[in-house]
């Protein structure tokens, strides 16, 4: 008859009990009446939590009887390695790479305390990840019929068309943020190239130019620009850009035409153009490409200020921002829209704020460090203990990422929040260098980025539809060897870091080959599957 009581939670008081300002104002309480007998209680619902108090226990507590179960959608933690010289850079992987199995549950979460319903926006950054790291599929189609589904059964007004939940399924009804609709093109075009799922392409295409319509909609006819996306409301209102709110570093949110948001529509309707490409349609493709030129133009005309950097829009009047966040820089210069003349000031604008970033979009950032081959950079973003990010993280004790990087001293913040794990994109795509260059892996590129003296080797793996994909590479003063496992039925573009040599020589599989040099890259194409080896030699001959 004596009630026992049990509470879990993230942080503890000074008192070392569980401090409930730190479980996101859920009641994260169990209480159970004993029976005089043996039992075992073993609650139905699912909490993530990091620590379990218990009152008055009725025997010792141990690890033999107390203990936790592990549940998440299926995911394969096999399917993918890392390791590098940087054992933090290391640590930074599992922390990301463990942090996807807390928020895959029956929809990609952001957090399994206080929510049980999928965010667009953070499925989106999960299963980007969750695909190649742990072999993700199941879930992410999953996810992605069901956001098409709510376009059906809350967005079917002409006036609507193409807009789509911020979360589904649930019970408040249509609820959209604008920029999370806008990341469901990028996040379709990932399941196919990871997939090859051309059917699911083909079933989606009508929904697909819906949300490309929404974009043009919204097109100002005298700037060209997106101006104020319809959705979204109160600190979401026309875009959330990124959340919680301290996490936007100062973005100028009176804008009406947003650096970000119009980065997003170009997103889209390049990926429409590609879309349109796969399945044939020649004419939209045109149609699509001619949208995205029309809107880079708008872009560089209107919202570079005079040190040649981006500013974070337009205000109502139509001038333009006095504020320049990385928000708006590291977004050009992800998607290619950062024309060459701007690029040296704008890369520097991203460098020197270190992380002025949250969750919702650091995915972004990562990729504009990789693409303007910042490979230095990007290692100490991963690493810094003293910046804003994951190491910092680390050190104050994290054990899944978090909803923001103060989630520590913010009250009703999660500290099991999986879209932090979003940066695996910069250990995959970059530092490995696997992308894929046609749907499925059929055709692989891969392209370590030169990380100058912060790395001396690394290597790792994933898992394709066609098999497993393995790195590893290595670097020494007058050398620079590259191991790779390529799957059968595909075949590879290899490139290694030109080097400092004028007249370096490159080996695949101990036989000299000609490599073309493109963009501080010596590359070789057509590799076919197997186990192959290519060595840069920078010796004078």
């Amino acid at each position: 008859g004596e009630t026992i009581v049990m509470r879990g939670g993230y942080k503890l008081g000074p008192n070392g009990e569980i401090d409930p300002k730190g479980n996101q104002a859920t009641d994260m309480g169990y209480s159970v009446v004993l029976n005089g007998g043996d039992f075992i209680f073993q609650p139905v619902e699912y909490l993530g939590m990091r620590f379990l108090e218990i009152d008055n226990p009725p025997m010792p507590v141990t690890k033999e009887n107390v203990s936790f179960v592990a549940r998440s959608s299926q995911l394969d933690a096999t399917a993918s390695s890392f390791e590098s010289s940087d054992k933090d850079l290391d640590a930074v992987w599992d922390l990301m790479k463990h942090s996807l199995f807390t928020c895959a549950q029956e929809e990609f979460v952001d957090t399994p305390t206080r929510e049980k319903g999928g965010f667009l926006g953070d499925g989106a950054i999960q299963s980007v990840v969750a695909m190649p790291v742990l072999h993700e599929r199941l879930l992410t189609r999953q996810v992605l019929g069901e956001f098409q589904q709510s376009m059906e059964q809350h967005w079917s007004n002409p006036a609507d068309l193409g807009r789509m939940n911020a979360v589904y399924p649930n019970q408040d009804g249509g609820r959209d943020i604008p920029d999370f609709t806008l990341a469901y093109l990028p996040w379709i075009w990932s399941y196919y190239m990871e997939t090859g799922d051309r059917r699911f392409l083909e079933k989606s295409y009508g929904k697909l130019g819906d949300i490309a319509g929404y974009i043009t909609r919204h097109l100002d006819p005298g700037s060209g620009l997106v101006t104020n996306l319809t959705g979204g409301s109160g600190p979401y209102l026309h875009g959330i850009i990124d959340w919680p709110e301290p996490m936007r570093y100062g973005h100028d949110m009176s804008t009406t035409a947003r650096t970000v948001i119009n980065c997003w529509a170009f997103a889209g309707y390049d990926i429409m153009a590609r879309i349109a490409g796969e399945l044939g349609r020649g004419e939209d493709k045109d149609a699509y490409l001619s949208r995205a030129e029309k809107l880079k133009t708008a872009i560089n005309r209107q919202l570079i200020n005079s040190d040649g950097v981006y500013v974070d829009g337009l205000i109502s009047n139509g001038q333009p921002s006095r504020h320049a966040s990385q928000h708006a820089n590291m977004f050009p210069l992800a998607l290619g829209i950062v024309p060459r003349e701007h690029r040296a000031p704008v890369i520097a604008h991203v460098k020197a704020r270190r992380m002025s970033v949250g969750m919702v979009t650091v995915l972004w950032l990562v990729r504009a460090l990789g693409e303007a081959d910042q490979g230095a950079h990007l290692v100490e973003l991963f690493t810094n203990k003293e910046w804003d990010g994951w190491s910092r993280c680390l050190a104050l004790g994290a054990t899944a990422t978090w909803e923001s990087w103060y989630s520590d001293t913010a009250r009703d913040e999660s500290m099991s929040h999986a879209w932090g794990a979003a940066g695996l994109d910069g250990y995959v795509r970059h530092i490995l260098g696997i992308h894929p260059l046609k749907p499925g892996y059929e055709e692989v590129r891969i392209q370590p980025i030169d990380c100058g003296d912060r790395l001396t080797w690394a290597k790792g793996s994933i898992m394709t539809d066609r098999g497993r994909v393995s790195v590893h590479w290595k670097k020494a003063a007058d050398s620079y060897g590259l191991r790779v496992g390529i799957p059968v039925n595909a075949t590879a573009t290899l490139s290694v870091p030109h080097g400092s040599s004028a007249r370096s020589r490159v080996l695949l599989d101990n036989v000299e080959v000609a490599a073309t040099s493109i963009n501080g890259h010596l590359v070789i194409t057509g590799v076919g599957s197997g186990e192959h080896t290519i060595t840069r030699m920078d010796a004078e001959f």
